[in-house]
């Protein structure tokens, strides 16, 4: 029974006195707290809330599952900034980091504006991340590496208590290595986030008994912090423990009361400065849509053909499909053994995307962790049965796993990511640009002539996330029709002037060299990277 001693009153006033704080500061900033100090006693108070055993824990780690964690931890780091070297989709983490950095005193809990509407937690840690590793993509993507290795972590406890050491440390293994989660674990996404809070709130909760206050409570808690993420761990994994405990007949106040209390900050935040509380989903959703369409077009992302869109692509789907077997067969077992919460979750991901425009990768990550635990099941039978009786049963069984991991790396690295990035050239021509604009003199007005649009707001983002904000760079982007010589000419007259063209415009090509005949372009490394003609300042 959960005892209300003392000591345990003491820590739930201070859990709630400090996340009331940093609420009641991001609302009525009176002291103007600094983000990462906001974050540091919103996260103490969190942690205030979650109970104590009774008892001093014994810990036995078992060395495999060291090992498969140090494999999670290599996939996930080796070249991090180097495999992809592009932005998917992180120009939006860069902008509220370099906004973090304007507005020391910004409220942590307000969510960003645009495209990532999600309170600013994420961005605090990878801002820590970005000034320890350095202001590039691995220290921009480090926080994923580490939210992908607990997961990895956090799946194998949850198998624990679902199946049985075995079949946890082979999903463990397996999601280790899983292509979509490595990928995922490689960007600076917050959706990787989600799902860690998510394994852990459930392994907390099926290991309690109904009248188990102390886990009850840490499963809400846990609950709670998927609040301060990707909106999609925010909707699913309330909408699922709500869904198995009313399936189980079993229901605890202490598990909502943990829940409000540390996702509520975030609710009440959007509700003052009335904001929508599903951003994402007003965005993307479409009553219009008919959901058998959209469902098979989902089940063909899974399992038959390739994403369309740039997150994840390649040329296989989302699962490969000599994974599929071992997920049919642990499908099948799940099902006997009473594993239905499997079920409930990736039915509950499925059929919240089906009322969602387009298929998209981002949205699924949250359910991986179901994936990899039916497949565990099922690679836990294959190779029981194929082995079975033989002479050297644990040696085959070791290689046949080896191969399962081995064949999923080298996929990833050796044919995912050279194909991913043949997919989509553009961004990274747009990214080869900014790289390259900063390392231009200060005092440079930067023209980018291409019928393409740009955002100059991101180049300015970025330019300034490295460090260059007060050496008066100035982007400007138009379309060659609008490209006037003599504007370029005049510029000169004040400040160096950069000049990026695209490689298959021979018409302006032409103009700069022959108004500018002294100049020498300077070519890209990138396949159909732009050209680009530094003018230096005249006089």
């Amino acid at each position: 029974m959960f005892q209300q001693t003392k000591k345990t009153r003491y820590r739930i006033a201070l859990g709630l006195f400090a996340i009331i704080f940093v609420l009641v500061e991001n609302i009525l900033p009176a002291f103007q707290v600094h983000y990462a100090m906001q974050t540091l006693i919103l996260s103490i108070g969190i942690l205030m809330l979650i109970p104590l055993p009774p008892y001093k824990p014994r810990f036995t780690i078992s060395p495999i599952l060291v090992g498969v964690l140090l494999l999670a931890f290599a996939v996930r780091w080796i070249n991090l900034g180097g495999a992809i070297p592009r932005h998917v989709d992180e120009i939006h983490a860069v902008a509220s980091i370099v906004d973090l950095w304007d507005a020391p005193t910004s409220a942590v809990l307000l969510p960003y504006h645009g495209v990532p509407a999600f309170p600013r937690v994420y961005t605090v840690l990878q801002d820590a991340s970005v000034h320890v590793l350095g202001k590039n993509l691995a220290g921009l993507r480090y926080v994923s590496v580490l939210f992908g290795v607990l997961t990895v972590a956090a799946t194998y406890a949850l198998g624990t208590r679902l199946f049985n050491p075995r079949v946890a440390l082979l999903s463990a293994a397996i999601l280790a290595v899983f292509p979509p989660h490595v990928h995922f674990s490689r960007l600076g996404l917050n959706n990787i986030a989600d799902p860690f809070f998510g394994v852990m709130a459930l392994t907390a909760l099926y290991h309690a008994h109904p009248n188990t206050r102390r886990a009850n409570v840490m499963g809400g808690v846990l609950l709670g912090v998927t609040a301060y993420f990707y909106e999609g761990g925010r909707l699913l994994f309330p909408a699922l423990i709500l869904c198995w405990l009313l399936l189980r007949r079993r229901w605890s106040w202490y598990i909502w009361g943990g829940y409000a209390v540390t996702a509520m900050p975030v609710y009440i935040m959007l509700w003052v400065y009335q904001r929508p509380f599903t951003p994402r989903l007003n965005v993307t959703a479409d009553s219009t849509l008919h959901p058998v369409e959209n469902l098979v077009n989902i089940l063909r992302f899974l399992f038959v053909e390739p994403e369309s869109s740039w997150f994840y692509a390649g040329d296989t789907p989302f699962i490969l499909h000599w994974l599929l077997p071992f997920l049919l067969i642990g499908c099948w077992l799940a099902w006997q053994r009473g594993a239905w919460i499997l079920f409930l979750w990736v039915g509950l991901t499925i059929g919240g995307n089906m009322l969602l425009v387009d298929v998209q990768s981002p949205r699924y990550v949250v359910m991986i962790p179901a994936l990899v635990l039916l497949m565990g099941l099922g690679v836990d039978a294959v190779i029981r049965k194929v082995t079975y009786h033989h002479k050297r049963a644990a040696l085959l069984q070791a290689m046949m796993v080896l191969l399962i991991l081995g064949g999923q790396v080298w996929y990833y690295f050796h044919a995912h990511i050279p194909r991913y990035l043949a997919q989509f050239p553009e961004p990274l021509i747009l990214d080869d640009m900014r790289f390259r604009a900063a390392d231009l003199p200060d005092n440079t007005h930067i023209h980018i002539i291409s019928p393409l649009s740009f955002f100059d707001s991101d180049f300015y983002y970025y330019l300034r996330f490295v460090g260059r904000h007060d050496d008066g760079v100035f982007v400007e982007s138009y379309h060659p029709e609008a490209m006037r010589i003599d504007y370029l000419a005049g510029a000169r007259v004040f400040r160096h002037v950069a000049v990026f063209i695209p490689p298959d415009d021979p018409i302006t090509l032409n103009k700069i060299l022959r108004a500018f005949p002294d100049v020498t372009p300077q070519f890209s490394r990138v396949a159909g990277g732009y050209l680009l003609f530094l003018l230096p300042r005249e006089g």
